[in-house]
């Protein structure tokens, strides 16, 4: 029976975190190890997870307290110290439901699966757009001319990865297991033999280290390994509000990041490639000037250009 490691990585939010860890530890089948890498302030994420030690004595817990900074040398921390032989990665918003993990375990064993996700079963809109039929079809025709996929369109297929870098991450809507190129981070789990073959997750990602899922997982894919996802593996992922005031700073990760994606992972040395790149970025000025236009707050084109000139920092 092969055992299961649970890591979670968090910072300054106990009460989100507390409902995510509950929920892992109420599965029908329970991991053998949870790992908690916390960066808060405060004790309160420790205290916790002793309460839930206390309760669940068959399962190993191990608390590590982050000195590094960001998403992607928490989840290394969290790799080093995991002992399992399939490796899952939640986030401390991610609400799991009673089946997640026997579906995951489920989709590992009938498609001989290297690494497995399950599908979220809502989508957060985060810039509360009113959707209409209208609404879809326009930017259906906006990324199909630019090569940019997004949450209306999986252009190229359902987890996909274009050679423009960009990738639809959401799985809302698909009815059974498929074959994908990359994996949603907020619940997403491997084998260790392959976390051992890809390496550890790029710390060179900033901020938010937005993408961190899709380099990681696409990765994988590029060595040869098989991603799946599972629609029957529901979770709740309960999206932390954002102010407007630090959205600007939020695109800006979102393509600084996205560029060393491409650089890093997907970009194969053709000129074919570099082109659809920056066909997709030429795309994205006239969604960052609509934002700025709408918003009335320019920070949003700041963000775009300091992205696109490899600007690595935000004032």
């Amino acid at each position: 029976m092969e055992r299961v490691s649970v890591i979670f990585c968090t910072k300054d939010r106990a009460d989100i975190f507390k409902d995510s860890l509950r929920a892992v530890l109420t599965q029908k089948v329970k991991p053998d190890e949870i790992i908690v890498v916390d960066k808060s302030k405060d004790d309160s994420v420790k205290s916790i997870v002793d309460k839930f030690k206390r309760r669940y004595k068959k399962i190993k817990f191990k608390f590590i307290k982050q000195k590094g900074k960001g998403l992607t040398n928490a989840r290394n921390i969290g790799i080093k110290a995991a002992r399992g032989d399939i490796i899952c990665f939640l986030d401390d918003d991610t609400v799991v439901f009673k089946d997640w993990l026997k579906e995951i375990l489920r989709t590992f064993h009938d498609y001989q699966a290297d690494a497995v996700c399950g599908v979220e079963v809502r989508f957060y809109n985060r810039l509360k757009l009113k959707e209409s039929k209208l609404l879809r079809s326009l930017v259906k025709l906006y990324n199909t001319i630019f090569g940019i996929s997004g949450v209306f369109l999986f252009i190229g297929g359902v987890g996909d990865v274009l050679p423009s870098g960009f990738a639809a991450p959401n799985f809302l809507g698909i009815k059974k297991v498929m074959p994908v190129k990359m994996l949603s981070g907020h619940n997403m789990c491997y084998k260790r033999y392959v976390i051992d073959a890809v390496g550890e997750f790029n710390e060179k990602l900033i901020g938010n280290c937005y993408l961190e899922d899709i380099e990681y997982s696409y990765r994988a894919y590029k060595k040869g390994f098989k991603l799946f996802v599972n629609p029957r593996a529901k979770v709740d992922h309960k999206f932390t509000e954002v102010s407007r005031d630090s959205l600007p700073k939020l695109k800006y990760y979102f393509l600084y990041n996205r560029r060393i994606f491409f650089y890093d992972v997907v970009y194969d040395g053709r000129v074919t490639t570099l082109l659809k790149y920056y066909w997709a970025w030429f795309g994205m000025f006239f969604q960052f000037f609509a934002y700025s236009f709408v918003s009335r707050d320019f920070r949003f084109m700041k963000a775009y250009f300091y992205a696109l000139f490899g600007k690595k920092s935000w004032s």
